[in-house]
């Protein structure tokens, strides 16, 4: 793929998804036209951040240990625990933003989901 044609598609993915998200979504390697993961990716529920974190220990994005007591301290604070909706999608891997905007981690660079795991993990703690 040329390079206009592999920085066109990267602009127009970038316009079709919106920067921050295309960001996170691994696409710094079209081209070099995006960035990392934006400081701003936080969930709008604790009981999402919550399955985020048992998403992230589950899959070795995380320590059990750090991110498990934290989940644990979440969902208790969650009315339904693992049966509310926010920590179900979490669980699967999506975010769910404050802005309304599902952002889903399978399918991401390695790289780029612990940086997501990260993030989300220090929400967790902030929100105790």
């Amino acid at each position: 793929m040329s390079s206009i044609r592999r920085s066109t598609l990267c602009i127009a993915l970038v316009s079709a998804l919106g920067s921050p998200w295309a960001m996170a979504a691994g696409l710094s390697d079209l081209g070099g036209l995006t960035g990392a993961l934006p400081s701003t990716l936080t969930s709008d529920s604790a009981g999402n951040v919550a399955g985020v974190l048992e998403y992230c220990v589950k899959n070795n994005y995380l320590n059990a240990d750090a991110a498990s007591t934290v989940k644990d301290k979440l969902l208790s604070q969650v009315t339904g625990g693992t049966s509310d909706s926010g920590y179900s999608e979490g669980s699967e891997g999506t975010i769910t933003t404050s802005s309304g905007k599902d952002f889903s981690l399978s399918g991401l660079k390695e790289k780029v989901t612990k940086q997501a795991c990260d993030q989300i993990l220090k929400q967790g703690k902030s929100l105790l």
